[in-house]
């Protein structure tokens, strides 16, 4: 195995599954030409922060110390200190409203738990990439990964959503084997054969999972699943369903592939991002455990023409995205919560659960955010917000809610928090903006006190 100094010479690299043993798993990286072009590393045994990239030949574009959970080993239990090993992605970038002691003045949430580790039962939340307000000491976080503040400011911008991160014990490297060669243009293979399958509507494309794994890392009966989408076969005259740009990266005992997702029916155009989690079921058949999905704007349709058929009566809805982690993290939760005043629940998680009682259409839950002066848009006052929500979900209930790149400002009497909003309803409406929330305390816990949206 070559010396970490030789990273330059290695002309693609990818992630192949290592051992896993006390110290963590092991992750090698390998030349592999369906990996990303560019991607995080963190070996925790080595305290070291890595950013690949492929610029002829790839190579680490940098290094830097950094400090994670105070125990070893992966994490499996909230609160046990330690950071967990696999493959995750940023979700989103905090830069104000955070407390500068725990995490400087740049934050970067991950997507843990991710469908494997709930599917292995593993419990936390709030898995970050931060800076520090102090210089870091090796083992320092409670799980989290840390930077030295002007560190993490200064490649601010080398970080981008949904960048792959791989974490594990110890990130070693050396000539590609045939073996994870073979496995990469597997699992590459079965995640074109399984959108060829779901576009042909055939029943094979179920086969492509693992019904008990999919149910528990999803949350829900593969039974739900399965009957929905055999709904719309029977349904839809005709779908397209299109991938492109397909990447690969495995984590200790999976692999995920990642790609844009086009989907057109006679009633629906999507796009977005699709993560698929891959695990050999027991007869050594690469299977889907579980996936995640978020929206981004339509870019591809002129380039995928839908086929000749009518509108249907009834509109399809859109596929359901994976919610994003409230932005909370294990880092020090409590501190955060001290350090505005926030006796019951941070700022953050007030956001979170109001975004679910909207999504889940609860009037009477969505109400008890708000402050009896509120200001929403041109109503004022809690019933005057009451009684038009009770008028437009009667007609038109809400589907989707969600929020991204939420950004929080501490005021003098409360906070402001700004986020991008998509909502969509029954009946096919659907929109974007940017939300701004003034929220004051009381003595039932935070309330919305202002509220105004500006469409994007």
């Amino acid at each position: 195995m070559a010396p970490k100094t030789a990273l330059a010479a290695i002309l693609l690299l990818l992630l192949f599954p290592g051992s896993v043993s006390a110290k963590g798993w092991t992750a090698s990286l390998a030349a592999n030409e369906n990996g990303p072009s560019r991607f995080l590393a963190i070996d925790k045994n080595a305290q070291t922060f890595f950013l690949f990239e492929q610029k002829s030949p790839l190579r680490a574009a940098y290094t830097f110390p950094c400090a994670t959970g105070r125990i070893r080993g992966d994490k499996f239990v909230e609160g046990d200190l330690k950071t967990p090993e696999g493959v995750y992605f940023v979700t989103s970038r905090l830069d104000g409203g955070i407390d500068h002691g725990l995490y400087g003045d740049l934050a970067f949430p991950l997507n843990f738990p991710n469908p494997v580790d709930r599917l292995k039962g593993k419990t936390g939340y709030g898995i970050w990439i931060h800076g520090r307000g102090h210089a870091i000491t090796p083992f320092e976080t409670r799980g989290c990964v840390a930077l030295n503040n002007p560190i993490i400011t200064s490649i601010d911008a080398d970080i981008t959503m949904r960048m792959p991160v791989l974490i594990a014990g110890d990130v070693q490297w050396s000539d590609a084997p045939p073996a994870v060669q073979r496995e990469a243009a597997e699992v590459t293979a079965a995640t074109r054969a399984w959108a060829k399958a779901w576009q042909a509507k055939s029943d094979d494309f179920f086969s492509f999972h693992d019904p008990k794994k999919f149910a528990v890392a999803q949350g829900k009966p593969f039974s739900a699943f399965k009957n929905h989408k055999k709904r719309l076969f029977r349904k839809l005259p005709w779908i397209v369903v299109a991938l492109e740009d397909i990447r690969a990266l495995p984590g200790p005992d999976y692999w995920v592939t990642w790609f844009t997702q086009f989907y057109r029916s006679p009633s629906l155009i999507s796009q977005g991002v699709k993560r698929l989690y891959w695990q050999k079921d027991d007869a050594g058949e690469w299977k889907v455990v579980g996936m995640e999905f978020e929206q981004t704007p339509v870019t591809l349709a002129e380039k995928h023409p839908g086929r000749i058929g009518g509108m249907l009566a009834a509109a399809e809805l859109p596929e359901e995205e994976t919610p994003k982690p409230a932005a909370v993290s294990e880092e020090g939760p409590a501190a955060a919560a001290a350090s505005v005043n926030a006796p019951d629940k941070d700022v953050a998680a007030v956001i979170e659960a109001w975004r679910r009682a909207w999504e889940r259409g609860s009037l009477d839950a969505y109400m008890a955010f708000y402050h009896d002066n509120a200001v929403q848009g041109k109503r004022r006052g809690k019933n005057a917000i009451r009684d038009q929500k009770k008028t437009l979900w009667s007609a038109r209930p809400p589907k989707r809610v969600k929020v991204a790149d939420m950004r929080m400002h501490p005021k003098k009497d409360g906070y402001e928090v700004e986020f991008i909003q998509e909502y969509a309803s029954g009946g096919g409406y659907a929109d974007k903006g940017r939300k701004k929330i003034v929220l004051a305390p009381t003595d039932n816990g935070w309330r919305i006190l202002k509220e105004k949206w500006s469409r994007l």
